[in-house]
C-alpha cells in the first residue's frame, strides 16, 4: 500500500546538444517570490553539476554556453533533477526528476 501525503516530482527531460547553448525558461503566472532559487542538478560519475536559473520577475531562465553543455555530456550525465527554494533558508523542494537526452 502507498500513501502519498504530498506530490511526486514531475517527470522532466532535458535535451542537450554538444555544440549548442542550453537556453530555457520557466514562466510563472505571477512574479517569483524574492529569494527564489531554481536549479537543474545533474548527478554524474560520482559528482554533481548544478545550473542555477536567473530569476527575475515571473521568469526563471537558463543561458548555459555550449562549452558547459559539452562538458556535462562528456561527464556522462544521464539524470536531472529540478529543485526549487522560495528563500535562501527555505526548504528545498524537488519539483522534477528525469533524464538527459543528447543529440
Amino acid at each position: 500500500m502507498t500513501i502519498s501525503l504530498g506530490f511526486k516530482p514531475l517527470p522532466i527531460e532535458v535535451r542537450l546538444a554538444r555544440d549548442s547553448d542550453f537556453v530555457s525558461a520557466l514562466v510563472a503566472d505571477d512574479d517569483w517570490p524574492d529569494g527564489t532559487a531554481i536549479e537543474l542538478v545533474f548527478p554524474h560519475d560520482g559528482s554533481t553539476t548544478t545550473w542555477p536559473a536567473t530569476v527575475a520577475g515571473d521568469t526563471a531562465r537558463w543561458d548555459v554556453p555550449s562549452s558547459q553543455v559539452a562538458a556535462l555530456l562528456a561527464a556522462n550525465a544521464r539524470k536531472v533533477r529540478l529543485h526549487y527554494r522560495a528563500t535562501p533558508a527555505g526548504a528545498d523542494l524537488l519539483w522534477g526528476v528525469g533524464s538527459v537526452v543528447s543529440s
